[in-house]
């Protein structure tokens, strides 16, 4: 059990240690940067702005009323920045305001238009600028990842989900932060994460709208001089996980670990009880082999069995058949056959010294079921050794056991072969199927066609009834 215990103390570090990669604060504070912000807050400084654009390309088709118009500014990019998202409930046209300036920040034409937005300040020049999560398009729907830089006031796309084999998914944007540092959040890195999400439209006004995330897909980064969107299959696992851990999963973790380690103890405590209640007969086993390695034998041989012998030989086997295990009690069997069977010494590779090596083979399987692991294993000559001499680390003795491994197993082969030169298993097929079926046709036909007829045919034919039963008499 202490190697179970090791085992679970690292994989709980490894997965603490894990924690420490990137957690999604969007997903941890969804009010912050879900686009489900929906007011009525500057709209009217919105039309004023829009009506001195009047005649220019950028608005002109869009019908602007305040019944329509509706300030979307995501409450982060609020707080850190003096921009304003403002979106048209009807055609899902939506626009950046600076300074009261009008900006198209995407596409406006289908979709569900603006989604949500986070501030970034990929160039480094102490402007930030917006990475926004968007959708548009009539019958082809598709997502887009774009960068609005509020130096240029131009927007740039990094991921379009019509180049993928999904591009009708959904698109979220959130920034995450490692879970678990020492320093200052201010001081922390911050990562860009975009997610697929399904979408829902409000009370049929697309200026509304309530998300959820349902996968990660991948980061936008700075890289070489430029922004990027990297989705490689191991920034996603890292991502996944990282997502994955959360307190409650942490806290059903420890549940489930604590569980296991009441299995395996309990499991533990079962198989000691086995290995003690078979202790008991196992050693039964072994002063058995003592008294038989100690016994006389005849001048043929064989070993003399006397009525404490005898007495000996079925305790042993009786206790080994009950709480033996099937390879101790085989080898036992085995054991006797070697100084019993008169058949197993015609083989051909009988030596009665085998029975030594036998014996060592059973000692080496005690050793392993009274719970000693494998690692734990000892030589059949080692076995040997505390009851012969000069035996563990003699060269000869250690061939020797080799030789009598390969004369063991040639004489249970040669009494297989023995066994189907004759036709045991025909006999036993013939016994179990064969002799059945033709034997309850036989009682079948007596019982329930022939015993009927004849005592019918008495009725009918009384000569023919007397004269039968004065012929049994």
């Amino acid at each position: 059990m202490k190697r179970w215990f090791n085992v679970f103390f690292v994989f709980m570090l490894l997965f603490a240690l894990s924690a420490c990669g990137k957690n999604d604060d969007a997903i941890l504070n969804k009010q912050d940067y879900m686009s489900s912000v929906c007011t009525k807050d500057s709209v009217n400084e919105f039309i004023t702005a829009a009506e001195n654009m009047q005649g220019e390309g950028l608005l002109s088709g869009y019908v602007i009323r305040e019944e329509n118009c509706y300030n979307v500014t995501p409450a982060q990019v609020a707080i850190e920045t003096n921009i304003k998202i403002f979106k048209l409930s009807d055609s899902c046209a939506s626009f950046v305001m600076i300074d009261n300036e009008i900006y198209s920040i995407f596409e406006s034409f289908g979709g569900y238009g603006f989604v949500n937005a986070v501030p970034c300040d990929f160039d480094n020049d102490g402007n930030k600028d917006l990475l926004v999560a968007s959708s548009w398009g009539s019958g082809l729907h598709r997502s887009i990842v774009s960068i609005f830089n509020t130096s240029t006031r131009e927007s740039t796309v990094v991921y379009d989900t019509s180049t993928t084999d999904t591009p009708h998914m959904d698109l979220f944007v959130a920034t995450a932060t490692p879970s678990f540092s020492s320093k200052e959040p201010s001081a922390l890195p911050v990562y860009y994460q975009v997610y697929s999400a399904d979408i829902k439209v409000n009370n049929n006004n697309f200026a509304d709208l309530s998300y959820v995330t349902t996968g990660i897909i991948g980061t936008v980064e700075y890289q070489n001089g430029s922004i990027v969107f990297g989705s490689t299959n191991s920034e996603k696992k890292s991502i996944e996980l990282s997502t994955f851990i959360t307190a409650d999963n942490i806290a059903l973790l420890s549940v489930i670990i604590t569980v296991l380690i009441f299995v395996f103890t309990r499991r533990a405590e079962i198989r000691y009880k086995k290995h003690d209640d078979k202790k008991v007969q196992y050693l039964k086993l072994i002063k058995l082999l003592e008294i038989m390695f100690a016994s006389t034998k005849s001048k043929s041989g064989s070993l003399e069995l006397t009525n404490e012998l005898r007495a000996q030989f079925f305790d042993t086997g009786a206790s080994l058949l009950l709480y033996g295990s099937k390879k101790i009690y085989r080898l036992y069997l085995l054991f006797r056959e070697y100084t019993t069977n008169p058949l197993i010494k015609c083989c051909k590779y009988y030596n009665s010294n085998d029975t030594l090596h036998i014996m060592s083979e059973i000692l080496v399987t005690i050793r392993k079921e009274v719970g000693l692991s494998n690692f734990n294993s000892i030589a059949n000559n080692e076995a040997l050794a505390f009851f012969v001499n000069d035996i563990s680390s003699n060269p000869i003795a250690k061939v020797d056991v080799s030789k009598s491994k390969f004369r063991i197993r040639m004489t249970r082969f040669e009494l297989f072969m023995i066994d189907r030169s004759k036709f045991v298993w025909v006999k036993k097929f013939v016994y179990y199927f064969i002799k059945p079926i033709f034997s309850a046709f036989y009682i079948v036909l007596k019982h329930a066609i022939f015993i009927p007829l004849g005592r019918m045919l008495g009725v009918i034919f009384p000569s023919l009834k007397s004269t039968t039963d004065a012929s049994k008499k």
